[in-house]
């Protein structure tokens, strides 16, 4: 027999060797699900990571998750990245996860860092085009999804986090986000990207007005009774006379 406890051989990685005594592997227990045995204890796994059965060493949580308890068995257990955030590192807790880019949309499944740069190609999956912010809508930092851009602006470039103001005498409405500010139409005006009807008793036949004031009144001898003419068609009745702007 052994003289001295030094010459007694360490428990295996992965086993537990609970009880005094033991004289051979056969002995010897399967760690726990949950915890690690790098020496023979029984150590719960830790934050950020999980610990299958007959674990040596904890398993970091793979990047796109995170673990927040202590004890995780599976990587299934570690939960998945929090919409409006990435998740870059392997073992990472919730206190790791980062807001996503100005620029970008993270829907909680981004895996990756940015790389070194905002534009970079990779950001956020194997593609990263799909978190691309697309045209005709804006993403401030910690977006979980695009934006549409509001009546009145406009985004013509991927990747940004605002939209422009609609220049004037042009129109920005699209309920899809205006991508290219459109000429304002005949009958109405433009004020700041957003189309008016020139009123009753005015008409507009030309493109890229901008102010109610550059409406024409009516024409003499015809009447505008509705909004947004183009050109006077209806003549006065026998019988009236019409000045200019009725």
């Amino acid at each position: 027999g052994l003289v001295l406890e030094s010459k007694c051989t360490k428990c295996l990685p992965g086993k537990l060797c609970p009880t005094p005594g033991l004289n051979n592997q056969d002995n010897l227990q399967d760690c726990p699900a949950g915890s690690y045995c790098s020496s023979g204890n029984q150590i719960p796994c830790p934050l950020g990571s999980y610990c299958e059965e007959a674990t040596a060493m904890p398993t970091g949580c793979s990047p796109g998750t995170y673990g927040n308890a202590t004890g995780l068995q599976t990587q299934s257990e570690c939960k998945t990245c929090d919409p409006g955030k990435y998740c870059p590192k392997v073992g990472g807790i919730w206190s790791d996860q980062v807001d996503c880019l100005q620029g970008y949309f993270c829907d909680g499944t981004q895996q990756v860092t940015n790389g070194s740069s905002s534009s970079d190609p990779n950001f956020g999956s194997s593609n990263g085009a799909e978190y691309y912010c697309e045209t005709g809508h804006f993403c401030p930092p910690g977006s979980k999804e695009s934006v549409n851009c509001v009546d009145g602006t406009y985004q013509n470039a991927e990747n940004q986090g605002t939209c422009d103001p609609c220049p004037a005498g042009f129109e920005c409405r699209n309920t899809e986000g205006t991508v290219e500010p459109e000429t304002c139409t005949a009958g109405h005006y433009c004020p700041g990207g957003v189309r008016q009807n020139c009123p009753a008793g005015t008409y507009r036949n030309n493109y890229g007005t901008i102010n109610s004031t550059d409406c024409n009144p009516c024409l003499a001898g015809f009447y505008c009774p509705n909004e947004e003419t183009v050109y006077p068609t209806l003549e006065c009745d026998a019988g009236y006379y019409c000045d200019s702007g009725a």
